[in-house]
């Protein structure tokens, strides 16, 4: 089999059936480790979820010496889609 080769699903379309389908499904989501570390987010009653987010990270200063200032950074904000 060559490296780049895809499985799709019109290759498996009459080999997994919707039983099997929503078992392997339910089985991913309770044993993958990166599905619980993922943050979850709430159920949207349509297809499309507009919410905030960080535009621009803020960036840590420190302090030089025993009684500097420290240096702040402006934190933005932007609303961004969520697509289901």
């Amino acid at each position: 089999m060559p490296y780049n080769s895809l499985i799709t699903r019109g290759n498996l379309a009459g080999l997994v059936t919707p039983e099997y389908s929503n078992e392997l499904i339910g089985k991913v989501n309770e044993q993958s480790a990166v599905l619980r570390l993922a943050k979850k987010l709430r159920n949207i009653p349509g297809s499309v979820k507009t919410m905030p987010v960080l535009s621009a990270l803020p960036t840590a200063y420190f302090v030089t010496g025993d009684n500097g200032l420290k240096q702040t950074s402006q934190v933005t904000w932007a609303n961004r889609n969520v697509t289901a």
